[in-house]
Formats: structure tokens, sequence, C-alpha cells
């Protein structure tokens, strides 16, 4: 199987899904491909900016806008939509509060 999604994506995701998958748990991955292969296996799949609102959430960390305008500026790429949804729902969770 490892040959199989290594000829799909690159072997840091392969790996990381064959190990999700022994040991039953879900997978952080952001790449479409990856996220694809990943549910296709019955993984549950969480991406870097849901982990991120959830540690938020938890008071694990602060403010998200610092933290995503560092990424981007480390060449992670996400849409101005994302980020834009991304931190209305920071907002409305530190309404809630």
């Amino acid at each position: 199987m490892l040959q199989q999604l290594q000829a799909l994506l690159d072997n840091g995701e392969a790996q990381a899904i064959i190990a999700a998958m022994q040991l039953n748990a879900c997978i952080m991955i952001d790449e479409k491909k990856g996220r694809r292969e990943s549910c296709k296996r019955g993984l549950k799949v969480i991406g870097s900016l849901t982990l991120l609102l959830q540690a938020r959430r938890q008071n694990l960390i602060g403010s998200l806008k610092p933290i995503t305008d560092g990424l981007r500026q480390n060449g992670i790429r996400y849409s101005d939509s994302v980020i834009h949804e991304l931190l209305e729902l920071e907002a409305t969770l530190l309404k809630a509060r």
C-alpha cells in the first residue's frame, strides 16, 4: 500500500497515512490529494487551520491572525476567503465566552 500511496503523494504524506491507519488515528493534512486519499481509506482528516481553531478554543494559543500571517509569510498558501472565515469563527468564539 505504501508504494501505491507514494505513486500519488510525497513520501511524508504516504507514511503519515499508513501510520494513521495502523494507529486508527485521525490525520492532520492540508494538501488536497492527501486529504482525498486519507478519506478514501476511512481516516478522519483535520486541517491545520481547524487544529489552530481548536487550540484557540481551549486557550492553548493566542490570536490566530499573527499565526496565519506567519504561516503565509513562510510560504503556506491559504486563500484570503479561508483566512477570513477562520478569523470570523475565532471572533464568534471569543464573543461566546
